[in-house]
């Protein structure tokens, strides 16, 4: 009987190992994400669009 329970534990054990490792990683891709959006926001180094005639 004692088996079953330990086999029955190791499996609950596992799932809930899976699980963490689940929320771990898409807790670390979405800060990833996150801070890959700020880094091209700030690098932003876009100029103004202007004709060459034109004066302000």
């Amino acid at each position: 009987m004692a088996t079953i329970a330990n086999f029955i534990l190791e499996v609950i054990g596992g799932a809930v190992l899976a699980g963490l490792f689940v929320v771990f990683y898409a807790l670390g891709v979405s800060v990833g994400r996150e801070a890959s959006q700020n880094k091209l926001q700030d690098d932003d180094t876009s100029m103004e669009h202007r004709h060459g005639g034109e004066d302000p």
